[in-house]
């Protein structure tokens, strides 16, 4: 997951720092101007041009603050602390709490912040930015059925079980603030908080096909240990790629030939009732 959440205000404007416009002879001031300066600049620049420079979108990130996670905001290409440039106590300190609590006067008061001419005086100086967020949950359509784990800047990719090589695959995930129901229709500009980048990977084996891992999946084998047609080797080799697969594998052998053991049948109908109620 990328380093920063672009947050987008209801109301039509530009991100902090852009420059895209700007004619030659401002950038130029901009550059040279001592960082005060500079903000008042580019606030005068935005204000001929006709977009109000409290309103617009924010971006923003976590980064290691004394080995805590803290909530930060891109501001002309600084990350700013941005609890401490708000100042008040209630105000949260980490980017979840942010999100969880985006509503009203939480984000009135970080645009405040970022539009006072002391916003520089909380200037994060080298900070280490982190994983922007762990979400509650994460959901990636057209992706496999498995669990989905979040990894941050600097840590490891473990490498998967049987992978010749992984297939990165960048992706816009949407961060949702409020939670939605089937009762409730999605309402964007009430459920939707921002957008970040995520980078999701697929991991191939030697052959370009997907390494499918079945971790924690039950498996119910039964086979019979004087079965003439398919032999009980047959079933435990099964038993033994499937948990090696990772698997829960419940395996059984009955001293029968090639038919149905009717007590483990019954066995396995609590069996499924419990599987059933764990989904």
């Amino acid at each position: 997951m990328s380093g920063s959440i672009a947050f987008s205000s209801p109301t039509p404007g530009v991100l902090p720092g852009s420059r895209r416009s700007m004619p030659e002879t401002l950038r130029l001031t901009l550059n040279d101007a001592p960082e005060r300066e500079r903000l008042e600049l580019h606030r005068q620049f935005f204000q001929r041009r006709g977009v109000r420079f409290g309103s617009l979108s924010m971006r923003f990130v976590t980064y290691d603050r004394g080995g805590q996670r803290r909530l930060g905001a891109i501001f002309e290409g600084e990350v700013v602390d941005l609890p401490d440039a708000v100042g008040h106590p209630a105000f949260p300190t980490t980017l979840e709490g942010l999100v969880s609590s985006s509503r009203g006067t939480v984000m009135d008061a970080a645009r405040t912040a970022l539009d006072r001419d002391d916003v520089f005086d909380w200037r994060v100086k080298r900070p280490r930015v982190l994983t922007p967020l762990f979400p509650a949950s994460l959901l990636s359509p057209g992706s496999l059925d498995v669990e989905r784990r979040v990894i941050g800047p600097e840590q490891e990719v473990p490498w998967p079980d049987g992978a010749a090589w992984l297939e990165y695959e960048p992706k816009v995930a949407a961060v949702l603030g409020l939670e939605t129901s089937a009762s409730e229709p999605f309402d964007p500009a009430r459920h939707l908080f921002g957008f970040t980048l995520v980078n999701d990977w697929q991991a191939r084996d030697s052959s370009g096909a997907p390494v499918v891992h079945a971790d924690g999946l039950p498996i119910a084998i039964g086979h019979g240990t004087n079965d003439p047609v398919i032999g009980v080797e047959w079933g435990r080799r099964a038993r033994a790629l499937l948990e090696g697969a990772g698997a829960d594998v419940r395996y059984r052998e009955s001293p029968m030939a090639h038919s149905i053991d009717p007590e483990y049948l019954s066995e396995l109908a609590g069996w499924l009732e419990d599987v059933l109620a764990d989904r």
